[in-house]
């Protein structure tokens, strides 16, 4: 992988500039976050869940250390996995709640 450095004040400066024309498109936030944060997990990127991701996090979580895994290889922080498997558990007994009671 290729790397390139880039000092922050001057990025800062580029992207005051493009703001000063136009402003930028979601997927050009998103191309620019991934750009800058690479390496760290930061609050600022937001996963974009699929079924897919869904469904590996399901079988991740049902071995030993398997979400830690999952987390690492999709390169999710740790704890957007683990908030993710209980969203998708509640929503679960949820639905299994309501076909037992409705």
């Amino acid at each position: 992988m290729n790397q390139i450095c880039i000092h922050a004040d001057f990025m800062l400066a580029v992207l005051t500039e493009i703001g000063k024309h136009r402003a930028l498109k979601d997927s050009e936030t998103d191309i620019i976050e991934a750009i800058v944060c690479r390496g760290h997990k930061s609050k600022g990127i937001r996963v974009r869940w699929t079924a897919t991701l869904d469904r590996k996090l399901m079988q991740a979580s049902h071995s030993k250390g398997g979400i830690t895994r999952f987390a690492d290889t999709n390169e999710i922080p740790r704890q957007a996995a683990y908030d993710r498997l209980h969203k998708l558990r509640k929503a679960k007994a949820a639905k299994l709640g309501k076909v037992v009671n409705g």
